[in-house]
């Protein structure tokens, strides 16, 4: 087997895994931000988090059709995956890609994982947001207003607005 052509997929996997590390940190950040109630900077973070999958995406291609031409050159009729790859190179080849399959593994959980708590915890600020609009929705259409001398009250006429704003 060409080692130069496995030298490239260890170098593709690597960098992979260091976009994959970025993206763990990424979604680490999105959840103290999701508590912190920073929308700009998570709109940024999500900003971020995008070309960072667009990059992951493009490198993960290019594994994979690297993969694909080792694969071919080894007479392959089957996609070749990171197991088969293992089964079939000799050391020191064999550990580094045990090691770099153990990583992905790991990584590809610890992010699976984090998109389930941000989901969760986006979904509960949601809710929280939701029923604070509704709260003040409900109160707007009372009889009771905070008046321009700072006083709270009942007003002749319903109103629709929490404050009195006029003149």
């Amino acid at each position: 087997m060409d080692s130069l052509r496995l030298d490239q997929t260890v170098l593709l996997m690597n960098e992979e895994i260091e976009l994959l590390k970025a993206l763990k940190r990424l979604l680490t950040e999105q959840k103290e931000l999701i508590f912190q109630t920073d929308v700009a900077r998570f709109t940024d973070n999500i900003r971020i988090e995008d070309e960072l999958l667009k990059k992951i995406k493009t490198v993960d291609l290019e594994r994979v059709q690297m993969m694909n031409q080792v694969g071919r050159e080894l007479n392959l009729d089957s996609q070749l995956t990171i197991t088969r790859l293992i089964d079939l190179v000799e050391e020191p080849f064999k550990i580094r890609m045990k090691t770099i399959k153990n990583i992905f593994t790991r990584l590809i959980e610890d992010i699976r994982q984090l998109n389930i708590e941000n989901r969760f915890l986006v979904k509960k600020s949601m809710v929280f947001v939701q029923k604070n609009l509704n709260v003040l929705k409900d109160f707007t259409k009372n009889d009771y207003v905070y008046s321009m001398n700072g006083g709270y009250g009942n007003v002749v006429a319903p109103v629709n607005r929490l404050v009195d704003t006029t003149i």
